[in-house]
């Protein structure tokens, strides 16, 4: 159920349950006592149900940016960042995954050993970030035992389908709107 149905569910229920205990408080003070069990039996349901939204949400939403956007190496996500359009298109993969696969972590040595072409933070994103060139730098000199092997996982899964997916949106022809002759 929605969570605008929920709210308004529990509104109409609150107000049914308080009704109650008001006209059962005009009669005597034990009666209102009793119709707790009356709030408990109405708003059980509701509340149980926006609270399983809730979580379910709270779930979802980290991932909910990067639906469709990220990759998986060694059990992983590796989340990759397009910036650019057309042909200045560049793909940046988020530093602190790159590192987890390594079982490393991020020190600042990173941002003087790369240049910003490499190794930046990413304004929009306020994550730190490998280009394509300073990942493979990254990997290329590492002596992790797995680097070498995403070193073509990205080459081989990530860069060259991405390069072909702009190759192909380059040249395809344009459709036109209307049929030709009329």
């Amino acid at each position: 159920m929605e969570n605008q149905q929920i709210f308004l569910m529990i509104l109409i229920r609150g107000s049914i349950c308080a009704a109650v205990t008001y006209a059962a408080s005009l009669f005597n003070a034990g009666a209102a006592v009793a119709s707790v069990a009356l709030w408990g039996a109405m708003m059980a349901k509701p509340i149980i149900e926006l609270g399983a939204n809730w979580l379910n949400w709270a779930r979802r939403e980290p991932y909910e940016k990067w639906q469709g956007n990220y990759y998986e190496f060694a059990n992983v996500q590796i989340r990759i960042i397009e910036i650019g359009t057309g042909d200045t298109q560049r793909l940046w993969f988020v530093a602190a995954d790159i590192l987890k696969v390594l079982s490393e972590r991020p020190i600042k040595k990173l941002e003087l050993t790369y240049n910003r072409a490499e190794y930046c933070v990413l304004p929009d994103e306020n994550l730190a970030a490998f280009s394509e060139e300073g990942v493979k730098k990254y990997l290329t000199v590492s002596r992790h035992p797995q680097s070498v092997a995403m070193l073509l996982w990205i080459e081989r899964e990530v860069i060259k389908p991405h390069r072909r997916k702009l190759e192909i949106a380059s040249t395809s022809p344009t459709i036109p709107t209307q049929p030709s002759g009329m």
